[in-house]
This record gives structure tokens, C-alpha cells and sequence, in this order.
């Protein structure tokens, strides 16, 4: 290894070290109550919803045809 190079590699560690002892220190001095809440979802349900109005209103048709035309687009404009 080229000697010249020696110190910017301490330094940087040195850097290195110290933000890792930030991150830690944030992380072990946090307040985490927040992350203890309780939230009353039904995320399956929200999602079955989702695609019931996403077929409802067309979406779905508008997907299907979208992608047919692409793909003929595509395979015209090939080379």
C-alpha cells in the first residue's frame, strides 16, 4: 500500500468511528414509545376494497387494454 495514502485512511476512519457512535447513541437514547402504539387496521381487507374499486371502475379494462396495445406497439416498431 502507498504510504501517502496511510493518513487519509486513518483520518477517515477516524470519521467513520465517530458517526458510528452517533448512530448508536441516537438508536440507545431514542424514545420508541411511538413505535409501541397500537393501530386497529385491516390491511387485508383495505386491500380487497382497493381492488374492488379498482375493477368497479374500469381500471382494470383500461390496464389489460393498455398493455395488448403496448405490446403490439412494441412488436410493430421492433426491429
Amino acid at each position: 500500500m502507498d504510504m501517502t495514502v496511510m493518513p487519509e485512511l486513518t483520518a477517515w476512519f477516524a470519521i467513520l468511528t465517530h458517526w458510528s457512535d452517533a448512530a448508536r447513541d441516537l438508536v440507545w437514547n431514542a424514545d420508541w414509545t411511538v413505535l409501541a402504539q397500537y393501530f386497529n387496521q385491516d390491511i387485508m381487507g383495505d386491500l380487497q376494497k382497493g381492488f374492488n374499486n379498482f375493477v368497479k371502475s374500469g381500471q382494470l379494462w383500461a390496464m389489460i387494454i393498455g398493455f395488448v396495445l403496448g405490446y403490439l406497439l412494441r412488436s410493430v416498431t421492433a426491429a
